[in-house]
């Protein structure tokens, strides 16, 4: 077969064992291999852990069990005879013939216990046949069976045989990945209590079908592949006298098919039993005492024909009353649940936990592909599967658990959190389980938890602390190293730069030097042929020294250029003395200082160890040592970054909590933590608490909030409305809207002031200036008359009706958009106080808790809830603006009302925010600059009036009007970048498209009214503006920006 050409070489390569197949000296694990022999088949390679002496030695002889071919024979030739030529190498089998043994046989039956298997598992009454369950998609899980006898000492083997390959069919919705391949067997041996999935923990060891070899999770290439009707032989030697001593070996149908595998460190000295591990196969598990392999090259025995000294057996513990038990805990979420769970099966191995979460572990243990992985999950008590495969995800696993568990002579544990604190739901589990073989009783721990479960859950604690503190010291020590790894490059870069410029330096000068010398010469070559011509005409010496030293200047020029191009031509000639050039410029250039470290004073060389280790790097070799702090040491319970409910789940579900009762059907009720009446006040307590801060996920707006909405956004309209005509002085004079419209007719643009004006929109005195105009002088002055009312004059409680607190003049007619957005606010925040406690109707919920105020404000006004919007970070901090009207309770951190909710009218709110601005004013006018509001002018998500500048292919949303839900922009098509500013106040915000090319406006959009004030074009624009507010552009290709004044219902051009 394929299988076996490619283990042949691998066979022939084992070492040659000297002096006819001994022992070779111990510590000599250095592989030989001779010329030819090395193996061909790339993905077979030695397993590690093989001990020196190899179990298999390679001699002429061939394979037998004689002791003259035991360890340590020679094998002498004839005197005289011919040596004969050497026969192909077969592996020598160091495995001999088990000795005659007179000890007791074992006396019991080696068999699988329940306790020892997996659910999945259905072994045969007789025979040790044993079965995986395939239904409802158990085909992809593993299944795992552990014997009842282990092998302390000698050599025993056991035999495995694929009886059925079973191929179930699979409804794969095509997004997961099922575990391959898809029939799979491991056998091995495992420790007593150990996992139930062998290779997957320091405590088993095992081959594949795959021929791997496995311990922890590590594997190795060790074997031939395992097929269907092969007898699989699999032995474990412990005998410390043989060769092969602490060793399991692998055959096939009586053919070794594996080198000895070494047993690991940690398994040595324990007993070790017989464990199979399969998925979708049907197995033929036998024990002895007769070996169903023929052609064993050696004798051994079985473990049921082992001694019973070498053995060690599992007993079933018969359980008092002849029944099973089955606990399902009581514990409320988030307290100690899980971690209980942990303890207590450590504490009692033989249970086995009924969870979805243990089905994860399952699924993860048997290598099923989890999209997100194994770690992501929502909450611990009903994980979502989310495997993609259908089986696994539509709950059938746990369908088909809840039909097999009961039927199986084991005790468990029902771990669901929120079921077993249901009446209803627990009365369903217990229906599964029969009173006839299971005691079925409800443990309850809830309160005050015992000593020692702090002091495990504290160590706990501790440990996850360390590991944290492990994992960013790694991150910050790979940072550091990185870190200096680049300090010191640059530190090189800038020394390699600073000697490149003292070299280019010292080679300027020399240049320097060397011109000037050349030009001395020349100078003196040309005098001192001057002067010889001049003693011939004695007469001509002085004229002609005069004329050497009144040279003109360009010709001098001329002469050093010349100099210095022939330097230059001579530059490479000289640049070729590479030595001398080098040694001239190391005397020229300046002695090096050598750096010293900052931190040590070293210089750069002493600061290396003998290592090459910077100093620094030596320091904090080990993370540090954590400990739990104060406030640690006081937690009851351990906080899980993962929930053990859902918070919608929690909030439907809570209130029907109850404490389960013997009527019930329960054979026993335990309080383990704290008496019965101690649990009930305790449980009644945490409903309350849940009550306050509990979301109710279901609740609806009644129409009594409705109705107050809509009341409140009517006179929200009227109020802006009444505002923006108090600061028209036309208007107030009884002036129709056609004259103002013919006096502003033909105006000129805003001017760069007034727009700086128009974006202040804190400052409303000047809105209107900037599309208008400058008007005359004595209007302005009569205008200041009319409106100008000190407020020395009157007071703000005292004023009777607040839209003319005198002269026509509202008493909101200083109020800023800020103003708009806190008399808003007061509102709002009343209104959710009220509308909840009518709407919830449940007098033992307080109100709405600090951390649920955005929750409710979405639920009920459709709006998202940002402190930001308001300059704050907080709840408490935004309710402390508006701390006239709403406060959060001191003790229970519940929102609460300061006014009635049923109120005459709203005019007390507006009269709050007046008060409020009067006061804020007077601290600004002091020089208190922290009474100033910090807003966000791209506010908007709050629905109250803002300011803002965007960009962008249209206009930005800058904001929207108090109370209402929607905002509409005119024109929603793609337009061209342009910059576009404005300001928006009223119950709907709109922002016109941008067009090629600024523009500036300030806009007022009321209930039925649109307006619009600055710069603009000559182009007609129509404006339609319905009751709704909605507004909508006829002429949608001409560039616009006109001043309009619309009726309720009508048009406005301009």
């Amino acid at each position: 077969s394929s299988d076996q050409r490619i283990f042949a070489p691998a066979i022939a390569s084992l070492p040659r064992m000297a002096e006819g197949g001994s022992v070779p000296p111990q510590g000599d694990t250095e592989m030989r291999v001779t010329e030819g022999d090395t193996p061909t088949a790339p993905d077979v390679q030695p397993s590690a852990g093989i001990p020196p002496d190899a179990g298999l030695a390679v001699t002429p002889v061939g394979v037998g069990g004689s002791a003259a071919d035991a360890p340590g024979a020679v094998q002498e030739a004839p005197e005289g005879a011919a040596v004969a030529q050497a026969e192909p190498n077969h592996p020598k089998e160091l495995e001999v013939d088990a000795p005659e043994d007179s000890r007791p046989r074992l006396s019991t039956e080696v068999t699988f216990l329940p306790n020892d298997m997996t659910l999945n598992v259905l072994p045969s009454v007789t025979g040790n046949v044993l079965m995986a369950l395939t239904d409802g998609g158990m085909q992809y899980l593993m299944a795992g069976a552990r014997a009842s006898v282990g092998v302390t000492a000698g050599r025993y083997l056991y035999e495995v045989k694929i009886a059925e390959i079973l191929n179930p069919q699979e409804t794969n919705s095509g997004r997961g990945r099922p575990p391959q391949p898809r029939n799979y067997l491991r056998v091995g041996f495992s420790t007593r209590g150990s996992s139930l999935f062998l290779g997957e923990t320091e405590d088993s060891m095992c081959f594949d079908s795959e021929g791997l070899f496995t311990h922890n999770r590590k594997s190795v290439a060790a074997a031939e592949k395992m097929n269907r009707d092969q007898t699989i032989a699999v032995l474990l030697n412990l005998d410390q006298a043989s060769a092969n001593g602490n060793t399991m070996s692998l055959f096939k149908d009586g053919v070794r098919i594996s080198p000895p595998q070494k047993i690991p460190q940690g398994l040595e000295g324990k007993p070790l039993f017989p464990h199979v591990t399969f998925r979708n196969l049907t197995l033929h598990v036998n024990f002895g005492p007769q070996v169903l392999s023929k052609g064993f090259p050696f004798s051994c025995r079985t473990l049921r024909d082992a001694a019973e000294e070498d053995t060690i057996v599992s007993k079933i513990i018969e359980p008092e009353g002849g029944k099973q038990e089955v606990t399902f805990p009581i514990m409320l979420p988030d307290e100690g649940t899980f971690d209980w769970v942990d303890q207590y099966l450590e504490d009692h191995p033989d249970i086995v936990e009924l969870s979805d979460r243990k089905i994860l572990e399952w699924a993860a243990k048997s290598g099923v592909w989890r999209p997100n992985g194994f770690q992501w999950r929502s909450c611990n008590d009903k994980p979502e599967m989310s495997f993609g495969i259908t089986q696994m995800d539509d709950q059938s696993i746990k369908r088909a658990l809840n039909t097999i568990a009961p039927v199986q002579r084991r005790n468990f544990i029902a771990m669901e959190v929120k079921s077993n604190l249901m009446e209803a739901e627990r009365r369903d589990s217990l229906k599964r389980f029969s009173p006839f073989h299971f005691k079925r009783i409800a443990q309850v721990m809830i309160g005050q938890p015992p000593e020692d479960f702090r002091t495990r859950v504290q160590e706990k604690m501790l440990q996850e602390k360390q590991e944290r503190a492990n994992q960013e010291w790694r991150t910050k020590k790979t940072e550091d190293a990185r870190r200096k790894v680049i300090e010191k490059r640059q530190q090189e870069l800038a020394e390699q730069q600073r000697r490149a410029e003292d070299v280019a330096k010292a080679q300027a000068r020399r240049i320097e030097e060397e011109a000037a010398a050349a030009k001395a010469a020349r100078e003196a070559a040309q005098a001192q042929a001057k002067a010889a011509e001049g003693a011939d005409t004695p007469e001509a010496v002085q004229p002609g020294a005069e004329a050497t030293q009144q040279k003109p200047d360009h010709q001098a020029a001329d002469g050093e250029g010349a100099t210095e191009t022939q330097g230059d031509a001579n530059e490479s000639a000289k640049d070729m003395e590479v030595d001398v050039g080098k040694t001239e410029l190391e005397k020229e250039a300046p002695a090096e200082t050598p750096e010293v470290h900052e931190e040590t004073g070293e210089k750069p060389s002493e600061a290396r160890s003998a290592t090459g280790m910077d100093v620094d790097e030596k320091s904090d070799e080990d993370p540090p040592l954590v400990e739990l702090t104060d406030e640690d040491r006081a937690m009851l319970f351990r906080k899980s970054p993962i929930p053990d409910l859902p918070p919608f789940v929690l909030s439907a579900t809570f209130m029907n909590f109850k404490l389960p009762e013997e009527s019930e059907g329960f054979d026993e009720v335990r309080y383990t933590w704290m008496p019965k009446d101690l649990c009930v006040d305790y449980m009644k307590k945490w409903v309350l608490e849940r009550k306050v801060t509990t979301r109710v996920e279901d609740i609806e707006p009644s129409q009594w909030f409705i109705d107050q909405l809509q009341e409140w956004q009517a006179k929200i309209v009227l109020w802006q409305r009444l505002q923006s005509e108090s600061k028209d002085p036309h208007k107030r004079n009884g002036e129709s809207a056609e004259k103002e419209g013919d006096a502003t007719e033909g105006g000129q643009t805003a001017t760069g002031e007034e727009r700086k004006e128009i974006m202040d929109v804190s400052a409303p005195k000047n809105s209107e200036e900037a599309g208008q105009g400058k008007e005359p002088e004595e209007t302005e002055d009569k205008d200041e008359d009319l409106m100008d009312i000190e407020e020395e004059d009157f007071d703000v409680f005292a004023v009777a009706d607040v839209t003319d607190r005198g002269n026509g003049v509202p008493l909101f007619a200083d109020f800023a958009v800020e103003d708009w957005a806190l008399l808003s606010l007061r509102f709002e925040l009343h209104l959710l106080v009220h509308a909840f406690r009518r709407d919830v109707n449940d007098a033992e919920r307080l109100g709405i808790h600090d951390t649920n105020v955005a929750f409710y404000y979405n639920k009920y006004y459709r709006k998202v809830f940002n402190t930001k919007c308001f300059g704050v970070d907080t709840n408490a901090q935004l309710v402390d603006l508006v701390s006239d009207s709403v406060m959060f309770n001191p003790k229970t951190n519940v929102l609460e009302s300061l006014l009635s909710d049923d109120l005459d009218n709203f005019d007390i709110f507006v009269k709050l925010s007046e008060e409020e601005r009067r006061e804020r004013q007077r601290l600004i006018d002091s020089g208190d600059t922290s009474a100033v509001l910090k807003f966000q002018k791209t506010a908007g998500a709050m629905g109250f009036p803002a300011a803002s500048i965007g960009e962008g292919r249209y206009a930005n949303a800058l904001g929207a009007a108090p109370l209402h839900q929607q905002h509409f922009r005119p024109y929603n098509r793609p337009r061209p970048v342009a910059r576009s500013y404005g300001a928006a106040v009223g119950q709907h915000h709109f922002v016109g498209h941008a067009r090629p090319g600024p523009y500036l406006g300030v806009q007022v959009a009321n209930h039925g009214v649109a307006g619009a004030v600055g710069a603009y074009t000559p182009q007609p624009q129509a404006v339609v503006a319905s009751t709704k507010g909605y507004v909508e552009y006829a002429q949608q290709k001409r560039p616009y920006l006109a001043y309009s004044a619309a009726p309720p219902v009508g048009k406005g051009y301009r």
